[in-house]
């Protein structure tokens, strides 16, 4: 079968009622020709709402926020736990309690609640929502089809978007491409039975997927784009910022490796590659080529996707905790 061409990615995009939605682009072919088959397909298959920032913030509001929000403070908690030499479950279990509150967090606000992506939107005061639009900017048939959608879906802020990159000096159309791919990832991680059993809702969890979910967007950039899309990131809370140590540190179970993480023979054989090699210390940044940190990338990216669907994370729980703290160290240290 014919591998999809880039144009049959472009999602339905609907504008509920930002005033700013025509300042988003999705004619671009350069948006879907950076995708790969699994981004193309997520693409394909969820819609994407452009909503202004009081429907985003009635959609995500303050008491679902989590973040950890102020590096210095994950920096000195970090340190801390480092110097008491508390590197146990009671140690980690303070350092996560420590960092949690992030509700009122405006560093979010303008960052991080520019998308958004939702499994289920049976939950949603759809009409709530729809009564924040601006009815100058809802597109015809809009509102029609967002109260049929059981979801999943998607949900940008052009507000917040053009907003980020103004303060940033990055284009709107890369702050809307790198929004729109981290958000795309978030589709590709939801593998868990359901929302209970998502280790997603761990505070460890939000630092494994956020981090995931920032190198699959970076990653589809080369170039002066790539280093735009860095600046861009450098400014998202800390639980973001592990996106490059995705692609230097290794998760691994020695004693369950193939039984609890790798179904796939692909990435069985892509495990072995770098075993082979000496590459595979656990927890440590390995010294890989340029070439192969997307392949460690994929392999981590995998892992999670798997572990989440089987549910059996939970017996690796205390590796993924000290994968995600590895991940935090990287990327605030």
């Amino acid at each position: 079968m014919p591998r999809k061409k880039p144009a049959s990615y472009r999602p339905t995009v609907h504008n509920l009622g930002s005033p700013q939605g025509g300042l988003l682009d999705f004619g671009r072919e350069e948006i879907y020709a950076r995708m790969d088959l699994s981004l193309g397909r997520k693409a394909a298959a969820l819609p994407v709402y452009l909503v202004n920032p009081a429907q985003m913030d009635r959609l995500y509001p303050p008491e679902r926020r989590r973040t950890f929000c102020d590096p210095e403070r994950v920096r000195e908690a970090l340190r801390d736990l480092h110097s008491r030499g508390e590197e146990g479950e009671r140690g980690r279990r303070l350092l996560w309690e420590a960092l949690r509150d992030g509700s009122d967090c405006d560093l979010f606000r303008r960052t991080v609640a520019a998308g958004l992506y939702m499994r289920n939107l049976d939950g949603v005061s759809k009409g709530g929502v729809l009564g924040l639009g601006d009815p100058g900017h809802q597109d015809p048939g809009a509102p029609r089809a967002f109260q049929a959608d059981p979801g999943p879906a998607i949900f940008l802020c052009p507000e917040r978007i053009v907003d980020w990159g103004a303060r940033e000096g990055v284009p709107t159309a890369l702050v809307q491409d790198q929004v729109y791919y981290h958000e795309l990832a978030h589709a590709l991680m939801d593998t868990a039975a359901d929302a209970d059993s998502d280790p997603y809702q761990e505070p460890w969890g939000l630092v494994v997927e956020e981090s995931l979910a920032n190198w699959v967007a970076a990653s589809r950039f080369q170039g002066s784009e790539a280093l735009a899309v860095h600046r861009l990131i450098k400014g998202q809370p800390p639980e973001y910022l592990g996106y490059e140590a995705v692609s230097r540190l290794a998760f691994s179970s020695s004693r369950r490796l193939r039984h609890s993480l790798f179904v796939e023979d692909v990435l069985w054989e892509d495990a072995l590659w770098f075993i082979r090699r000496g590459y595979w210390p656990p927890f440590l940044p390995l010294p890989l080529p340029e070439k192969e940190k997307e392949r460690l990338a994929r392999l981590n990216l995998e892992a999670w996707r798997e572990a989440k669907r089987r549910g059996d994370w939970r017996d690796l729980k205390k590796l993924w905790e000290e994968f995600a703290l590895r991940l935090l160290e990287e990327g605030v240290l």
